[in-house]
């Protein structure tokens, strides 16, 4: 239990909350709520601007970094509202804390679109010039790789909302990330969720849907498949119950969305190294996300024998059996709820 809260907890101090703004406009901006205790990643791509707004507070710490999915492209980011003219970008931040010399700041507006100039009217304004050029960098908890680019790093001059507009220079379609705020903070739901925005980060980096989906349901039915047939020919001279038959084929289709969760995971992890070297913070990923859903797979698959249960034993094992699964929840970033829930279902079952 210790080595698992560790993981949770190095995993909790290492990503952002992933949006995807989707179209907006500067009369309807995606509006980013407590950027100072909680971290945005917003995911896009412009051939269009994407217009945002984000709540300051006086004196708290802004902070804006800006990625792109490949090595090509760069972007500019506006960002406008009372008192901005105090605003000195640090050279030393860079997107997450890394430290560049080509990424700069700028009070000249002239190259900012009609549309941005025209939103900004007479507030004050900086343009973020995202154009550095900077290795890849590995990131565990999402998408697993981005290119910096860019990055701000001051004080909120004023408690009010500020905007900001991301921009493509040469008006292209190129994919981007803008992180925002440097708060880890998630909630309850956003975790067991998390399936669906992880989804579209590996989207985003490059992965194909198909590749995605044919890695899990073939992982998925083969897992499925394989306990089948190791438990009808270990339990053949059983008769058991029909309610107890149908909680075991629940029971496994839940467990097998859980190993086709760490396939998906492993897939990514394996696609990221064409990209970057291994280095020690994918043993969070491979700890969290691949090993610990395979690690309860085998507990339950290990402890699960009909012969030895009594009313007892079951209601104990199914216990145990939940837990689990609700662990699972938060950690199983590709089981999209469903298949957790499939185990609980399957346990409730069988407790009865």
């Amino acid at each position: 239990m210790r080595f698992i809260l560790v993981l949770l907890f190095i995993s909790s101090v290492a990503g952002h909350m992933p949006v995807f703004p989707g179209s907006t406009s500067s009369s309807a901006p995606h509006h980013l709520p407590d950027v100072i205790g909680k971290s945005w990643g917003v995911y896009g791509d412009t051939a269009s601007i994407t217009w945002l707004t984000m709540d300051g507070i006086k004196s708290e710490e802004m902070t804006v970094s800006l990625q792109r999915n490949r090595d090509l492209g760069f972007y500019d980011v506006a960002i406008w509202g009372p008192g901005m003219n105090q605003v000195n970008c640090s050279t030393e931040f860079f997107g997450w804390a890394h430290g560049v010399t080509d990424s700069y700041f700028t009070r000249d507006l002239s190259e900012l679109p009609a549309a941005v100039l025209a939103a900004i009217g007479t507030s004050e304004a900086i343009v973020l010039h995202g154009d550095a050029k900077q290795d890849p960098e590995y990131e565990p908890f999402g998408v697993n790789v981005y290119w910096p680019i860019g990055g701000c790093k001051d004080k909120f001059p004023a408690t009010a909302t500020y905007s900001m507009a991301v921009v493509h220079p040469q008006n292209k379609t190129q994919s981007f990330s803008l992180g925002v705020g440097m708060a880890e903070s998630f909630t309850a739901d956003e975790l067991i969720l998390m399936s669906f925005p992880m989804l579209e980060t590996f989207l985003w980096g490059g992965r194909s849907m198909v590749s995605l989906v044919m890695i899990f349901a073939m992982t998925w039915l083969l897992t499925y498949v394989t306990i089948l047939y190791w438990f009808s020919n270990r339990y053949a001279q059983l008769q058991p119950r029909l309610i107890s038959s149908i909680a075991s084929y629940v029971l496994w289709l839940g467990l097998s969305g859980l190993v086709a969760s760490s396939a998906v995971w492993l897939s990514q992890l394996i696609w990221s190294l064409q990209y970057v070297s291994f280095v020690t913070s994918m043993w969070i990923a491979i700890g969290v996300h691949i090993v610990m859903p395979l690690i309860y797979v085998e507990l339950v698959i290990g402890f699960y024998d009909p012969r030895f249960f009594t009313q007892g034993t079951r209601i104990w094992s199914g216990i145990l059996v939940i837990v689990g699964a609700v662990l699972m929840l938060f950690l199983a970033w590709q089981s999209y709820v469903v298949f957790p829930s499939l185990v609980v279902v399957g346990a409730i079952m069988h407790m009865f």
